[in-house]
């Protein structure tokens, strides 16, 4: 990055963090060094293009909606190395007051359970990431499809908290085709209140969400200021 000239061809630039973002900086990423600095703005001063820090699932929100759901209402699960969720209400992204809406991946999953990176117990991350549907313990379709059991939870307690459409990315989500019925079934088990799961949906995109939907977020912009 220090070598680098763009010669007036770079027009914005958009990071995807893992972590919550308040006013363009990044306010908790365990994966960052850049916690509570102005890395933004010193972005945008080497290379005097605008800078957006968002977070990751909520830029694949913003994609996903923009290819499925062009004016409604949605929640995109990001399943990667952690639990990220992005909500559209209406067509607009929901970010609560300082950002932290949709950190539904340090919700409290299992009281008292395993050890999370944020320091509590029994985090939904620590139970649905990539990390934890991929270990150790499971070395067989059956183990596999125990450890989705706490995926299944948190996907219904999503439903019963904004009873939306919801939709299944990320890393390792957007992979978990083949698996949608039987994590369906797991859903149904906890969710008394629907009579089936037709709002639980496969990604558009595998890994080009969050930047289809930095993509959006400028392309909004600069139609805002023609």
């Amino acid at each position: 990055l220090g070598r680098y000239d763009s010669n007036g061809s770079l027009a914005r630039i958009c990071i995807a963090v893992h972590g919550t973002v308040y006013k363009n900086q990044i306010t908790f990423c365990p994966y960052s060094p850049y916690e509570n600095i102005p890395f933004a703005d010193t972005l945008s001063a080497r290379f005097h293009v605008p800078v957006l820090l968002e977070n990751e699932a909520n830029l694949c929100a913003i994609g996903e909606q923009a290819c499925t759901f062009p004016a409604g209402s949605m929640i995109f699960v990001s399943v990667h190395s952690g639990i990220g969720i992005g909500i559209m209400f209406d067509g607009r992204l929901f970010q609560g007051f300082t950002g932290k809406a949709g950190e539904f991946g340090h919700m409290i999953l299992v009281p008292e359970g395993k050890q999370c990176y944020c320091g509590k117990l029994g985090c939904a991350d620590a139970y649905c990431a990539a990390s934890a549907l991929t270990d150790e313990t499971c070395q067989t379709l059956e183990q596999f499809m125990k450890s989705l059991e706490n995926l299944a939870i948190l996907i219904s307690n999503l439903r019963m908290a904004y009873d939306m459409d919801i939709i299944l990315g990320g890393e390792i989500g957007g992979y978990l085709t083949e698996y949608m019925i039987p994590l369906g079934e797991k859903v149904m088990e906890y969710n008394g209140f629907d009579h089936d799961v037709r709002y639980l949906k496969m990604c558009s995109y595998k890994r080009e969400a969050s930047a289809v939907g930095a993509a959006k977020h400028f392309l909004q912009e600069f139609i805002k200021n023609i």
